[in-house]
């Protein structure tokens, strides 16, 4: 590179008397390798959160177990390093793959890499179509769901049943149409699922705890309107009260007395990205897959409900129970 430039220099001071020309070429030959150079993977976290450097760890981790990465380089940028850059970064290139984690870095991604392929990780169902309502082209976008899904947690509901004749799983949902397949396929199985949903101007005790006492499991989903600490709070009393064991979403609404709690956690989540990290490199000139639930998931349980509510439940055996279930 060095002696092309000096060759540059000399034609350029024989043939004009100036260097004005070998500048130009030498800038844009500058240019070109850092914009178009090896950094072909971009991972962008919403900070610096332990959760997220996590997730990061175990995506370099997978990736580098495959053989996918021949002359590609991983590039790791919070946001807010990213934006103490020159918006001329050479990140900015479009040829990159973004990898996005959290919904604050793929609402970044979608402002600042506009043209480049972009899969999210460690966001949700409701936040990804927040994000992507507001763009014209979302085909440039996919994401890995932390949410999830109605069969997984169908499946996990089922495993606790305790020979009852009949089984009611009461849910939660924003909206009621998307359980109807769920519940019309498994009535003949003498297992119903039972639904209601919140509304802002209803007492949500009046909601929650007819539905509590009539289920025999009670399932909770994230809902970024309406599921705040107060609703939590009630679900966890109620089903105390009426001995209705409870399954959560995340390890933390098990240590508040959910029975257990199916969730992905940043090693999951980790995972999942990786493995459509990979499904890309494959072949890169293809389309993004569409935006789906992981595959990995872990679960938590509370020992203390378990005992009150006379469960005994272990999270390893739950676990295989399930990934048979979903023929892993």
């Amino acid at each position: 590179m060095t002696s092309l430039i000096r060759r540059l220099l000399t034609f350029s001071r024989s043939a004009h008397g100036r260097p004005v020309f070998a500048y130009c070429l030498l800038l844009c030959l500058l240019f070109s390798k850092f914009a178009y150079g090896n950094q072909d993977i971009i991972i962008i976290s919403s900070s610096g959160a332990p959760v997220y450097q996590q997730t990061v760890e175990v995506i370099n981790q997978t990736l580098a177990q495959g053989n996918l990465l021949q002359n590609r380089v991983i590039q790791p940028f919070t946001i807010e390093q990213l934006e103490e850059q020159d918006a001329t970064h050479p990140t900015r290139g479009p040829k990159a793959l973004v990898i996005t984690i959290g919904s604050a870095a793929a609402d970044y991604a979608t402002q600042h890499f506009i043209g480049s392929p972009i899969i999210c990780g460690f966001i949700t169902r409701n936040a990804f179509a927040a994000i992507t309502s507001k763009l014209q082209t979302p085909s440039n976008i996919t994401a890995v769901y932390m949410d999830q899904s109605l069969q997984r947690l169908f499946n996990l509901a089922t495993l606790l049943r305790d020979n009852q004749p009949s089984y009611k799983i009461g849910m939660l949902s924003q909206n009621t149409e998307a359980l109807k397949h769920l519940t019309n396929g498994k009535k003949r199985q003498d297992i119903e699922i039972q639904s209601a949903m919140l509304d802002k101007n209803k007492n949500p005790m009046k909601v929650i705890e007819p539905l509590m006492k009539t289920s025999d499991v009670f399932i909770v989903r994230p809902n970024t309107s309406l599921f705040n600490r107060l609703v939590a709070k009630l679900v966890l009393q109620l089903s105390m009260r009426h001995k209705t064991p409870v399954i959560g979403f995340s390890k933390n609404y098990a240590q508040a007395g959910a029975l257990l709690s199916l969730y992905s956690s940043p090693e999951d989540i980790g995972k999942d990205t990786a493995n459509m990290i990979n499904h890309w490199l494959r072949s890169p000139e293809q389309a993004l897959p569409e935006p789906q639930e992981g595959s990995n998931f872990s679960i938590a349980t509370n020992h203390r409900i378990a005992k009150k509510m006379a469960m005994p439940i272990d999270a390893d055996t739950l676990s295989l129970e399930l990934q048979n279930m979903e023929g892993k």
